[in-house]
């Protein structure tokens, strides 16, 4: 499975890339990660990581037996992103952003 938090819906890919997705993870779905504003502290922005990643890696596929994401997809630039990213190095789940995708499916 992989949960899609970009600012892009898959619903909104290209028939192309939902099907290299699908083909690699299975399973997508769609997590939208709070915006990060200049006047939020590091400390809030931890705590919303934080909530966010609890959010993440209880989304099970109920089709089958994995009991957390294979991978979560995410925009490296954004602050909320690269502190979800971090976490992610915890329950040792993959991130990927747009270019590692690119790699993996030989361009897509």
């Amino acid at each position: 499975m992989l949960i899609n938090c970009t600012e892009s819906p898959y619903q909104e890919w290209t028939k192309e890339m939902v099907s290299k997705v699908e083909s690699e993870y299975g399973l997508i779905v769609n997590h939208t990660l709070p915006k990060v504003n200049e006047n939020m502290t590091d400390e809030d922005i931890d705590f919303m990581a934080t909530e966010n990643i609890e959010n993440i890696v209880t989304l099970i596929d109920e089709k089958s037996d994995k009991i957390k994401p294979d991978a979560v997809f995410l925009l490296d630039y954004l602050p909320m992103h690269k502190r979800v990213k971090e976490y992610l190095l915890n329950y040792e789940i993959e991130s990927i952003d747009f270019e590692d995708f690119k790699d993996k499916q030989g361009g897509a």
